[in-house]
């Protein structure tokens, strides 16, 4: 799981060291919002230390040719499976099997099969590797420290918030539109960074 920010970013958001509780929870604020942005932009990149993303998979429609372009960035691909109409391997394909497009470059965005072609049918090549749009841009990172940053601050100050009590039980209702907006206008500044499906 990428995380986009860190302590030290967040405590300079908000001009003040971490309680206790907070840093004990940063890790999970960190990774939720982190992913919150990868769902948002369509886009996965490295964290902010630089790692890359775990090896994971993901499955393409063959187009009857000999090359395939991604949907994803991939990096350090490991193999590639070809899959029958049940979902099945069939045939398995390593690194001196295929060419990864562009040439002399990090991240692969095609690949290109040396001796066969891909099938013709929806679901059938699945892609092994990190997939990854490299490292992480500042703004993502500006955009991550200050929705957790924010979090935190509204969570410690109970600011925007309004408790009520019913019996015993008790709720806290965000009441602000002014917070609901600002959030909304630093999301929004991530939409160059979307990347369209098709």
């Amino acid at each position: 799981m990428s995380k986009y920010t860190n302590k030290a970013n967040v405590e300079a958001y908000l001009g003040r060291s971490l309680t206790t509780s907070e840093s004990t929870l940063l890790d999970g604020f960190i990774e939720y919002f982190s992913q919150f942005i990868n769902s948002y932009t369509n886009r996965i990149w490295n964290d902010i230390d630089g790692n890359d993303p775990t090896s994971s998979s993901k499955i393409y429609d063959g187009n009857g040719m000999r090359e395939i372009r991604l949907n994803d960035s991939v990096k350090e691909i490991t193999k590639i499976e070809i899959l029958d109409t049940s979902g099945a391997v069939y045939l398995t394909l390593l690194p001196d099997d295929f060419i990864a497009y562009p040439l002399n470059r990090l991240v692969t965005e095609s690949v290109a099969l040396r001796h066969y072609i891909f099938p013709n049918r929806r679901a059938s090549v699945k892609v092994y590797g990190k997939f990854t749009d490299g490292e992480v841009p500042a703004d993502v990172v500006s955009v991550c420290t200050a929705l957790v940053g924010r979090y935190i601050g509204n969570a410690s100050t109970n600011r925007g918030f309004k408790k009520e009590s019913i019996e015993g039980y008790s709720y806290e209702l965000l009441t602000s539109d002014e917070q609901d907006s600002e959030v909304r206008n630093l999301v929004s500044t991530l939409d160059m960074r979307k990347k369209i499906l098709l």
